[in-house]
């Protein structure tokens, strides 16, 4: 069992998360979309004083940086991913994202 799990029917809502499938001929990314169940949070981040993030959330899906998520019609770039280890092995997957 995951550790959000059980929050999950609790605080969980549906974005759209579209993964890097593959570069194109030009050096861009393209996108495959899927609709995954995120744990959001519409908070800032900040470190040492700067902006980090403006929104942030957890999943178990296999999120990278780099990737996009939309979430009521704008589009967010995941531009940090990090993984916290956890009692038991278990990690909490966190990404932060920017307004794209």
């Amino acid at each position: 069992m995951s550790l959000i799990a059980p929050l999950l029917p609790l605080l969980s809502e549906s974005v759209t998360w579209k993964a890097v499938s593959s570069i194109d001929p030009y050096g861009d990314p393209t996108y495959s979309s899927t609709s995954i169940t995120v744990i959001w949070f519409d908070s800032e981040t900040y470190r040492d004083g700067k902006k980090f993030s403006d929104a942030y959330f957890q999943t178990d899906s296999a999120v990278n940086e780099g990737d996009q998520v939309t979430r009521g019609g704008i589009t967010w770039l995941v531009h940090k991913a990090e993984i916290t280890p956890a009692l038991g092995g278990e990690s909490l997957k966190v990404f932060y994202l920017t307004k794209s």
